[in-house]
């Protein structure tokens, strides 16, 4: 682990399981900020509950070398008073166990729980290329986590898709998004 890489894990335990928002910027254009409560954070990757607007927007999983900085100053502070005075701060529960030893991992977890689950390939350069799959996992074989992809007429595909595990930048799950869609699967 680099000397920065070190700061971030640093940084980010030290908010680890608090009240504490935070807000992540990291260097994909189609979505350069995350807000909201650490979780969980390993040498790899962190565990984020996401706000946006005052609503929770779910949990994602973000790799620590993509994190450009961490900001946790009075503008959070200020959200988190809204959040108390709104009542909002009772939804930051502590209750998830995903593994976060490395991609793998947590792909494995949502492998045996059949849960469906987003990933994400984004891109640096430009969000036109970022890859969006709604779905389940099937298996990992070697560097591939093979997923049955939910089509946008809210049916399973019929063959999966590989997906390379170095190119997943993001892992989002339990997000309003996920449960309102998944519960009108195949009522096209």
């Amino acid at each position: 682990m680099s000397k920065t890489g070190d700061i971030v894990i640093g940084r980010l335990d030290a908010y680890k399981g608090t009240l504490k928002k935070i807000r992540i910027e990291r260097p994909y254009p189609g979505a350069t900020y995350i807000n909201g409560f650490v979780h969980d954070v390993s040498d790899t990757l962190v565990l984020i509950q996401q706000f946006h607007d005052f609503y929770c927007e779910g949990y994602t999983i973000i790799r620590i070398p993509d994190i450009v900085n961490i900001r946790s100053d009075e503008y959070e502070r200020f959200f988190e008073v809204i959040m108390k005075g709104e009542g909002l701060l009772d939804l930051v529960a502590y209750t998830i166990n995903v593994p976060l030893f490395n991609i793998t991992s947590s792909l494995s977890y949502f492998s045996k729980t059949k849960e469906h689950i987003i990933i994400e390939c984004e891109s640096v350069t430009n969000d036109n290329q970022d890859r969006f799959y709604l779905g389940k996992v099937s298996e990992i074989e070697g560097t591939t986590v093979w997923f049955v992809e939910i089509n946008p007429l809210g049916t399973f595909e019929h063959e999966e898709i590989g997906i390379s595990l170095e190119e997943i930048s993001r892992i989002q799950f339990d997000t309003p998004y996920i449960n309102i869609f998944s519960k009108y699967i195949g009522r096209a």
